[in-house]
This record gives structure tokens, C-alpha cells and sequence, in this order.
């Protein structure tokens, strides 16, 4: 099927309009769009990206991952704390450890990889919705519109191996859909082998499951499309694309740690899918998507409309089968597992913004504002009465305090943000029509890229234990032991830089790692912790957080250091001269 350009439809009772889709028009943003939604990129996520602390648990267990794996040059077996950490296979960590030794062990780095890669979806979204609408609208529409998502932007400012697997996954899918509409058989099957390659990438960043909801798109979509044969073209060449890059890794994990395959797929894969103790209900991803993608999904709430009816080009009617097979059953696969995630559901999101793009175009070239205006207007009035429950909720306490008193400040910065969320909305009816979904991407920029600004205390003082922690670390020299609960245990290790810290309490994510004959004797039980500080020799410097239960009969007297919701007890010993606790590993 030819790849070029399809002329716009005529519409004589239409008269001629400056937002036309003209040829100049085409040219301009042919010159200017990537650059534009390369400037959004820097704006939205580059540039806010250090400016607040890493926060625990995510970003600070995939940063020290990274970091163990740099400092310990073991780049097969991942490690968190010190402990075999088999949650997912090693490719996101690869790619974090690249940025840490580039840009330094910092917040910065932690999250570059997760912003890059959103904008890499963002760019093949913009690509693929040009070249297979025809519209350079609608590709631009399509770039800008995911790029300004809440999905996209939570997932891009924050350190997450979600917006790694979205990528290879939205990557796969936009190959595998060039593969069908290639000129020759060499380049359908350079595209089906690439298609392999993103599977294989996946897998390497997430496991097997990456590897079924591809096929559970595909496959649909080529039955209804009524070629089923291509299956026979495609799955030879992608599985065996798939297991050259999967085996290598595969191969090495199973030589240094035998039980990792079991321990991955029957724990942290088969039995996460199909038997967690609390599932969410079947429709969770559906306000997931609402909320995800505002305020596109009621600013254009027509748009998807307007790409589905009287469309007379089949190109344009292959691409939106596609799609709604790619989100359609997309959504189905992860609404069957049990356990969910919010950001689970970002590769569904490219869907929603190529629709949005071609109906958008098409509403752009007839000169029809009514279902943009609207859908500003309705907006609005979302985020005004956000900003009606925030003021009751600080002013007359009603529902539960999100700021205290004290936290006016922030509570007035986060007014300011909805205001100006509001104003840019307004702003953006009476811009001109080709350029009003550059003003309404940039009215969702101040909300995530000024959160330090209004983030409640609660937060701070329960997640991000960075401030406290490197305050209290010129006391903790290196014959000092250190012990923490699970919660704090991949803090300590990351802004200590120590892979020797005792675990006390509850194992939590660390259970697995515990189990190991040279790693089990670095976890206490709370009931044994008072002895353990009478056989030690050195100091001891425990940190805990308020909210939990502390350990039992903590010496009186102990010296405390305390932030928010966090604290350090500086332990010594009653009894010097006992044995010391063994600092390495039994034999």
C-alpha cells in the first residue's frame, strides 16, 4: 500500500479557512515539529527533573540497584541492599547504571532513563500518526497530546521501569504494524525482526508477560483483518530475533544463580498475575484512563469520533482497526491479571493519542471549534471545582487535611498552579485552532514540574528520607553497624553507599534475598535486637520510621535524631569488651 500523503476530503458547504491543512502548513511543521516537541521534552521533564529528592520506595531501590551493580561490577545478578533481588530481569537496571556513571548518583540520574524514554514514545507516536494518517496535524497533535498526559508525565519524572517496558512495547507494536504495510518482503521482514527485537527487550525489562500482550493484539487484529497467514511470515523470524537477545542474560543467570527461573516465574510472575490475595476490580484501569489522560480525553472527547465515521481512505481505516485492537485488547490483557498497577496501562495510552490526533486533524481542517471549545470549557470547570475542595479543605478542614497550618505556603502554591492551569486554558480559546494543543500541552506543565513547591509535609516527611539520612551520616563512620527496618533498608544503602546494613522486623521485599545461607544472618528479629546490641562491640546506628513498631527494650538513654516521620538511635554498646557480631559472612 502506497505511503503517501492522502489529500484532505473536500467539503463544499465548508468554505475556505486559514486553518486549512495546506501544503504551506504541511512544510511548516514538517521543518518545525520535531523541534517543537523536542523544546516541550527539555521543558516538561528535563528540566524539573533533579529538583526534588528521590523518593522511597521506587526510585530509590532502582537507583541503588544500578548503583551496586556499577560498584560491584557484577552486572548478571541483580542486587538490592547487598540481597539477590529477582523482582524483574536486569535491562532497566543496565540502563540506569549507564546514566548513574554518566551523570553521577543523583536524583537526575536515577530518572533520566524513564524521561527518555517517554519521549521516545512521544516521538514514535508523532511518526506513526503521520505516516499513516497522512496528516502532519495529526502527528504533532498525537506527539504533544502524549507527552502532556498525567500518565506520561507521572511515569517521566519519576524513576519507574514502566516507561522502559512502554517503550519496547509501543516500539513492537508501531514495527509490527510496519511490517504488514511494507513494499517488499525484505522490508517486512526487517520490520517483523525488529518487532522480535522490542519483544526481547521487553522481556529482558519486565518477563514473560511482555511478551503475550503483543500477541494478544496482533493475532486478533489479523483475523479480523482476515490475513492469518502473516502470523506464518511474522512469528518465525521475531521468536527467533526475541531469543538472541534474551539468551545470552537467560543463559548466565541460570549458571550463577540456579533458582532464579523457578523463583521468577512461579513467585514474581505467574503467581503476580493470576494469584495475589487482594485484587483490584476488573474495571480498575478504566479511571486509571480518565485521569491519565485528562484533559485530552474531554477536550476532544469528539475527536475519536470523528477519526471512526465516514472515513473513506482505507489506510486510515486499517490504522484505527489497528488501534482499537492495540487498546481494546491491550486493555482486556491487563485487566485479567489480579494484581494492578496504576502505570501498567501506559502502553494502552499511545492508542488514545493517535486516535485523538486523526479525529483532531480532521476537526482542524473543517474548521470546526465547537468540540474544542467545549471541551475547554468543561475542563475548566473540572479544575476549578478541584481548586473549590482544596480551599474547603484548608480553610473549613473538610475531608482529610492534605496541608497543615503551618504548610499555608505550599497550600498556596498549589492554588496558584490550578490558577494558572485555568488561565492557560482560557488563554488557549482564543488561540488559533492549529496551534491551541501547544497552549493546552502547556497548561499541564506547571502542576508537575512545580510539585516540590506545594508537596505536603506528609510526603516529605514519610517518603523521601534523603534530607535526614545524609544529615546523620557524618556520624555513622565505618566501624559503625547499621540497622533499619525494611522500609529504609535501600535508603540507608544508597546515601550510606554500605551493602552491609542489618535488616530488623519484618523482611517485606528482602525476604528472598534473606533466605540464602551467606545472607540470612544480616536479619534480627525485633524480640532478638536487644541482644544483639549487648554482643556487639561497635556502635550501632539504627533508623526507623514513626508508625511502625520499634524494636523491643532499646536502651534508655539512647541518643535520638529526628525528622518528620523519620529517626536514628545511636546505640553503644553496654559492654565493650564481648565479642564483636560477625561483619562478614559466615563460611
Amino acid at each position: 500500500m502506497s505511503q503517501t500523503e492522502s489529500q484532505p476530503e473536500v467539503h463544499n458547504k465548508t468554505p475556505a479557512t486559514p486553518y486549512d491543512n495546506t501544503p504551506e502548513l504541511d512544510r511548516f511543521l514538517e521543518r518545525r515539529g520535531a523541534i517543537l516537541l523536542l523544546a516541550f521534552w527539555l521543558l516538561a521533564y528535563i528540566l524539573p527533573l533533579g529538583w526534588r529528592p528521590l523518593v522511597q520506595p521506587d526510585e530509590i531501590r532502582y537507583g541503588e540497584i544500578a548503583r551496586e551493580m556499577l560498584d560491584s561490577g557484577d552486572w548478571v545478578v541483580p542486587r538490592l541492599s547487598g540481597l539477590r533481588h529477582f523482582e524483574r530481569p536486569p535491562l532497566g537496571h543496565w540502563l540506569n547504571a549507564v546514566s548513574l556513571s554518566i551523570f553521577g548518583e543523583n536524583a537526575f540520574a536515577v530518572r533520566f532513563i524513564s524521561s527518555l524514554c517517554i519521549g521516545l514514545i512521544g516521538a514514535a507516536s508523532w511518526h506513526f500518526t503521520r505516516r499513516y494518517s497522512g496528516s502532519q496535524v495529526a502527528g504533532l497533535i498525537a506527539g504533544i497530546a502524549f507527552l502532556s498526559t498525567p500518565a506520561a508525565l507521572a511515569v517521566g519524572n519519576y524513576a519507574l521501569l514502566d516507561g522502559i517496558v512502554a517503550l519496547w512495547l509501543t516500539l513492537a507494536m508501531m514495527s509490527f504494524y510496519h511490517g504488514l504495510h511494507g513494499e517488499s518482503a525484505l522490508t517486512r521482514q526487517g520490520y517483523y525482526a525488529l518487532f522480535g527485537l522490542m519483544c526481547g527487550l521487553a522481556f529482558l525489562t519486565h518477563g514473560l508477560l511482555s511478551l503475550l500482550m503483543p500477541l494478544a493484539v496482533v493475532v486478533p487484529f489479523l483475523l479480523w483483518q482476515k490475513r492469518g497467514r502473516e502470523l506464518i511470515r511474522c512469528l518465525p523470524i521475531a521468536t527467533i530475533m526475541a531469543l538472541l537477545v534474551a539468551a545470552p542474560w537467560s543463559w548466565l543467570i541460570y549458571q550463577r544463580e540456579p533458582d532464579f527461573w523457578r523463583h521468577y516465574f512461579w513467585v514474581e510472575h505467574l503467581q503476580y498475575y493470576t494469584g495475589a490475595e487482594e485484587s483490584e476490580e476488573f474495571w480498575f484501569y478504566l479511571p486509571v484512563i480518565i485521569v491519565g489522560a485528562f484533559p485530552w480525553l474531554i477536550l476532544l472527547i469528539g475527536a475519536p469520533w470523528q477519526s471512526l465515521r465516514n472515513q473513506s481512505n482505507p489506510r486510515i481505516n486499517s490504522l484505527i482497526r489497528y488501534c482499537l485492537c492495540w487498546g481494546g485488547f491491550g486493555l482486556l490483557f491487563f485487566s485479567l491479571a489480579r494484581s494492578k498497577s496504576q502505570m501498567y496501562i501506559l502502553p494502552c495510552i499511545p492508542v488514545l493519542v493517535i486516535l485523538l490526533g486523526v479525529g483532531a486533524s480532521r476537526l482542524i481542517r473543517e474548521a470546526r471549534e465547537t468540540l474544542f471549545i467545549n471541551g475547554i470549557q468543561v475542563c475548566r470547570v473540572i479544575l476549578v471545582l478541584m481548586l473549590l475542595a482544596a480551599v474547603l479543605n484548608f480553610t473549613a478542614g473538610i475531608g482529610a487535611p492534605a496541608w497543615r497550618v503551618h504548610e499555608t505556603v505550599e497550600w498556596v502554591w498549589f492554588c496558584g498552579v490550578l490558577l494558572a492551569w485555568i488561565g492557560i486554558l482560557r488563554m488557549a480559546i482564543a488561540t488559533p485552532l492549529t496551534a491551541r494543543h501547544w497552549v493546552v500541552a502547556l497548561g499541564t506543565v506547571p502542576m508537575f514540574a512545580l510539585i516540590p513547591l506545594f508537596l505536603p509535609e506528609l510526603v516529605y516527611a514519610g517518603k523521601m528520607p534523603g534530607s535526614f539520612i545524609k544529615d546523620q551520616a557524618t556520624t555513622v563512620t565505618d566501624d559503625t553497624i547499621v540497622a533499619t527496618d525494611s522500609t529504609l533498608l535501600a535508603s540507608a544503602s544508597w546515601y550510606l553507599k554500605r551493602t552491609d546494613i542489618y535488616l530488623v522486623g519484618g523482611m517485606g521485599e528482602y525476604q528472598y534475598g534473606l533466605s540464602y545461607p551467606d545472607a540470612s544472618f544480616r536479619h534480627v528479629e525485633f524480640h532478638e535486637f536487644s541482644d544483639f546490641i549487648q554482643r556487639a562491640k561497635q556502635p550501632i546506628a539504627y533508623f526507623d520510621k514513626f508508625g511502625r513498631r520499634p524494636p523491643d527494650n532499646l536502651p534508655a538513654g539512647a541518643s535520638e535524631g529526628v525528622m518528620g516521620r523519620f529517626i536514628l538511635f545511636r546505640l553503644y554498646p553496654p559492654r565493650p569488651n564481648q565479642s564483636s557480631l560477625p561483619s562478614e559472612r559466615p563460611d
